[in-house]
């Protein structure tokens, strides 16, 4: 197998200069959004805060938090890549074009929310050490990322090993981890935020529904590469693809676990 030693997300893979990347980033939008705002809902977000949404992708929670907090508050959007962002309206963001490895100065907030981002990242421990000094004494940090509890139970075995396949492929050439969203109350337990608390939300891959056209996105960039490397026979990838067109596609996706944190009011 060829590994991309040191391949990075948004730029050897699933980078915005791909076709159809785009409406990828919008259909999974679009699946876990409503349980992100449920559970920013909860948190109590409010008018006057000062919120952080790093790796914010496509810019649809961002633009939430800015009808959160309103005129009063400030919502920084950043991304290593903001041509999506930038794709709709901003008028309400300060979005800021950056590398969390190497972020510039920022100040603080009452919220840092992040999703779907640490996960793909090697340097994920320093990136999140980083994000916990951002949050102001009192503030919330918010990460929700993956955890693919489900996808290796499926019933169709070419879907189970073909989604191996990707997180082992994923894993070789940019780092991500498959249940990276599980570990995240004790990384956040060992920088000293309190009131730490784990939500889980698994939405189901049914004909129609955005989530299965995400997967179908996602395998359309990464089968060529899967079969080509040596990560996956090219007859299990076109049965799993078929199983995603399937009228008989019934199935759960990867997990979205979310972890809220309150940094000390006396600070870290």
């Amino acid at each position: 197998m060829v590994t991309m030693e040191y391949g990075r997300y948004g730029r050897e893979v699933f980078g915005p200069h791909q076709q159809g990347e785009w409406a990828r980033l919008q259909a999974l939008a679009a699946a876990y959004d409503p349980s992100s705002f449920r559970r920013l809902t909860a948190l109590g977000v409010r008018p006057g805060w000062r919120c952080l949404d790093a790796g914010a992708g496509c810019g649809t929670v961002s633009r939430w938090l800015a009808d959160q907090v309103g005129a009063q508050g400030e919502v920084v959007a950043c991304d290593l890549h903001t041509r999506f962002l930038r794709e709709g309206d901003c008028t309400r963001l300060t979005v800021v074009e950056c590398d969390l490895a190497a972020p510039p100065s920022l100040g603080m907030f009452d919220l840092v929310h992040v999703r779907f981002t640490l996960s793909h990242m090697r340097n994920r421990d320093a990136v999140l050490s980083s994000l916990v000094s951002l949050v102001r004494p009192g503030g919330r940090l918010v990460i929700s990322d993956g955890a693919d509890v489900a996808t290796p139970l499926s019933p169709n075995r070419a879907f189970s090993t073909a989604m191996l396949a990707q997180w082992n492929y994923l894993y070789q050439s940019i780092g991500s981890e498959k249940l990276y969203g599980l570990s995240c109350p004790d990384l956040m337990k060992q920088r000293g935020l309190e009131d730490v608390n784990l939500s889980l939300d698994v939405p189901p891959l049914a004909p129609g529904t955005v989530m299965t056209s995400f997967w179908k996105r996602t395998f359309q960039q990464t089968v060529p590469a899967m079969v080509a490397e040596g990560y996956l026979r090219e007859e299990t990838a076109v049965v799993a693809q078929e199983y995603l067109d399937s009228p008989d596609l019934c199935d759960l996706s990867v997990g979205m676990a979310t972890t809220c944190g309150r940094v000390p009011p006396d600070g870290l």
